[in-house]
Parts: structure tokens; C-alpha cells; sequence
């Protein structure tokens, strides 16, 4: 095969190959069967194990199958772990798919078949590739705050709408939220936020308690249930904010993720009259401020709002922002 491509990879190349990286490490879905079995008994006892060596040692038999890669350089693929050259040969191959480096057609059709994608799968793998979709996944490497308290509940469904005025700050938010218990007999929901130039407002879904100073960087209302949730079961609740800021925000609506969500759909709706000049889907690497780890630029829809439905979100900082 070609050495590794030196050109920039387009973010439509870029959100083909996350993508496929979260089909083949999901626990929940076929692919990741084929490459367990070659990462070890880790791969088997941890769901959230993902390795790039046995990924790669099956293209590589996929590939030698065929005629592609000679045996010399297949024999190194099935070496030890230890061996660094090897670990090196396997990381060029597939790190065009799932580090973020340029990613071919042809090599993510190879990557489809040796792998059995679906068709669906195949079909919406491509249909990102060209940029006429995106990826609807996000992984980042966020850690929960060491001296945060333990949740006890795990969000299920979040759909979010941010609203900007016609000065282009943020007017008001809502969300509705689906949780399920961690413990028996939960009785409240802790909403945090890092600002009191707001507004809280439980819409339905319980009562809410008087507003708290959690540290010196966050406060919290506490949203109690109409009666204690059993353990395992969801309760769902909605809240509205209303924004009064002294001082412009930054130019963005992040939302931040410390454990793993299946379901997040978010709009941002910006005024007639303060439309933005660009806008783009990102992901940070951090929770305020930071560099950027990846991002996209999109096009407002006919309600003049950026949208964004995402199947799965892990331990990322994400969201949208523009410029005027």
C-alpha cells in the first residue's frame, strides 16, 4: 500500500473515519466481534476497550487475501505486540481511517468490506465521505472534575434549543431531559451552571428548590421528582433559562459530557436581525476555552438554526460557534 499521504484531510474525510471507529468499538453492534478476538482477554472483560492493532491486523489479512501486501509485511502484522516496527507498519494503515489523516475512497471501501459493514452502515459511511451528512457521534477525553460528586443518575435523551435576540446575545435555552436511576429511591436532579446571570425554570417534570452555590465556580438548582425514582427506572423533566448578561459571552454554545449519552439533539436559532456570516459544528478539547479538536462548517437551515442530532456523545465539550 502507498505510504502515508502528507495533504490536509477534508473534515468530511475526518468525520468518515470517526465514524467508523465508533461502529467497529461499539459493544452493541456485530463489527467489533471480528477484532476482539486478536486484542485479548482486555477486549473481552472491557466493553470500552478499543484497539487499533487488532483493527488493523484484520485489514491486513483482508488485504493479503487479496493479493494486496505481500507476506513479509503481513507476517509483521501478526508479530508480537512488543515489536515496535510492527505496531509502527500497522498504525500507518489504519491511522488513515481513524486518527484523522487522509482517507481515500478506495481504502474506506476496503475498510467496509473486511469489516462486513451493513449496507446501511456502508451507505452512510459514504454518504459521509462526499460531506452530504455528517458523523452523528463525539468522543473526547474530558475528565469529571475530581472534586465533583459522583451522579446519581445517568442521562438517557437531552434535546436542547439555544435562542440568540436581535442583539445577538443569548436570549433564552430550554431543555428536555430523560434520566435513569443509578440508586433507588432518587428523589432530585441537580442542574449546574457556571454563571448566575440567569434565569432557572423548571417547566414540568417536578418542583424546583431555591437556587445554591455549589463552589466558587458553579451554582445549582435542584429539581425534585413528584414521587422517588426506583433504581434503573427514567423520569423525564424540562427547564428554561433566561439570560442576562452584563458583559457579551463568547461567540458559542458548548455543551459538556463526562460520561456517555445516547441521544442529543441540539439547535441554535439566530434572530433575522443578527444572522451570522459563518457558523460551524465543534468540538473542543477542553471545557472553557482551549483548542479545538475538531470542527465543521455548516449551513442554517430555513429557521435560521444550526442543528445537530447526535446517537451517541462520550466525554466531550461540544456545540456551535460563529462569527458575525
Amino acid at each position: 500500500m502507498s505510504s502515508r499521504s502528507s495533504r490536509t484531510p477534508r473534515p468530511a474525510e475526518q468525520a468518515a473515519g470517526r465514524y467508523l471507529e465508533w461502529l467497529l468499538k461499539h459493544p452493541g453492534l456485530s463489527y467489533r466481534k471480528l477484532w476482539v478476538g486478536k486484542a485479548g482477554a482486555v477486549a473481552e472483560k472491557d466493553p470500552s476497550y478499543f484497539s487499533q492493532e487488532a483493527v488493523a491486523a484484520i485489514y491486513a489479512k483482508f488485504l493479503y487475501d487479496r493479493g494486496e501486501l505481500k507476506p513479509e509485511e503481513h507476517a509483521r502484522y501478526e508479530q508480537s505486540e512488543r515489536d515496535k516496527q510492527g505496531k509502527r507498519i500497522k498504525h500507518q494503515h489504519i491511522s488513515r481511517a481513524l486518527q484523522g489523516n487522509p482517507l481515500s475512497k478506495k481504502t474506506l471501501e476496503e475498510l467496509i468490506e473486511a469489516f462486513e459493514i451493513k449496507s446501511d452502515d456502508a451507505q452512510y459511511l459514504l454518504k459521509i465521505w462526499h460531506g452530504e451528512t455528517y458523523a452523528p457521534v463525539a468522543e473526547g477525553t474530558l475528565t469529571r472534575p475530581a472534586n465533583w460528586k459522583p451522579n446519581e443518575h445517568e442521562s438517557v435523551l437531552m434535546h436542547e434549543e439555544h435562542h440568540l435576540g436581535t442583539d445577538g446575545l443569548p436570549a433564552w435555552h430550554e431543555t428536555r431531559q430523560t434520566i435513569r436511576a443509578r440508586v433507588d429511591d432518587l428523589e432530585r436532579f441537580y442542574y449546574r451552571f457556571d454563571t448566575n446571570e440567569v434565569d432557572v425554570t423548571l417547566l414540568w417534570g417536578g418542583r424546583q428548590d431555591p437556587m445554591i452555590r455549589y463552589n466558587e465556580n458553579y451554582w445549582e438548582v435542584p429539581f425534585v421528582f413528584p414521587k422517588p425514582i426506583k433504581l434503573g427506572e427514567t423520569h423525564s423533566f424540562a427547564y428554561r433559562l433566561d439570560f442576562h448578561y452584563a458583559v457579551p459571552p463568547l461567540r458559542e454554545y458548548r455543551r459538556v459530557f463526562y460520561e456517555h449519552l445516547d441521544g442529543f439533539d441540539l439547535h441554535v436559532f439566530f434572530d433575522h436581525e443578527s444572522t451570522p456570516s459563518k457558523v460551524w459544528w465543534t468540538e473542543w478539547e477542553v471545557e472553557v476555552g482551549g483548542p479545538i479538536r475538531y470542527e465543521e462548517l455548516v449551513t442554517l437551515d430555513d429557521d435560521l438554526a444550526a442543528h445537530r442530532h447526535l446517537v451517541y456523545v462520550q466525554r466531550a465539550a461540544i456545540g456551535f460557534r460563529w462569527e458575525w
